[in-house]
């Protein structure tokens, strides 16, 4: 899966966010043009534990609630944060649960 077409080696693609605002929509992609084999998969983010951020990150999708389905290829969410959030370099943490789909 790629967010926000993120690249770890070269740091592009970062997602910022000002203080008392929310980003636009960002995507979450399968990374290929074939639909997946399970039937969902269920994504939640969370903040990663090297970069606590005492509750300031908050995410939002509204669309199937962090769900991909089998027809999809993509999901957005939005990443907001308090007026109060220090600035600083946030890790987001995904945790996935898959429905399998029997029989592929």
């Amino acid at each position: 899966m790629n967010i926000a077409s993120f690249n770890p080696q070269d740091k592009s693609g970062r997602i910022t966010v000002y203080p008392g605002t929310t980003s636009s929509d960002i995507a979450v992609t399968l990374g290929s043009n074939d639909p997946m084999a399970a039937q969902k998969v269920k994504l939640t983010p969370s903040i990663n534990a090297r970069t606590p951020d005492s509750g300031k990150l908050s995410f939002v999708s509204s669309f199937y609630e962090f769900q991909i389905f089998q027809e999809f290829l993509s999901i957005n969410f939005k990443l907001g944060a308090a007026i109060d959030t220090p600035q600083g370099l946030y890790y987001i943490s995904w945790s996935v649960e898959e429905t399998r789909n029997e029989g592929v």
